[in-house]
């Protein structure tokens, strides 16, 4: 006898982006209550606020460096991605974490 598979369960706010949804197999999708989507999305809360924080800490890094060696400060693109790419870096495990827990989701190691 051949054992059903569970389905993977995926949480959708009711952001009007996001359209139709196909009808997807192996996914189960459960849409947020409207107008609760600050309160339970963890990234809503303290993630995008702590990446924030690290990324403006290497912008003005950049800046006091380039006014250290009389340069102007420039940024483009690719330096931008570099310090996006160390900002999330220092964004930490706790952090996120921490975020789930607060928005009623259970969190263990094995997760």
């Amino acid at each position: 006898m051949k054992k059903k598979k569970e389905k993977i369960l995926m949480f959708i706010d009711n952001y009007t982006a996001h359209g139709a949804i196909p009808n997807l197999i192996n996914i189960k999708i459960k849409y947020l209550p409207a107008n609760n989507t600050p309160k339970l999305q963890p990234i809503d809360q303290d993630i995008i606020q702590s990446f924030n924080v690290h990324y403006r800490k290497e912008v003005v890094r950049q800046f006091l460096s380039d006014t250290e060696h009389q340069t102007p400060t420039t940024i483009d693109v690719l330096k931008a991605v570099w310090i996006i790419v160390k900002a999330w870096d220092q964004v930490s495990e706790e952090t996120i974490t921490n975020c789930f827990k607060k928005s009623g989701f259970k969190v263990s190691c094995d997760d």
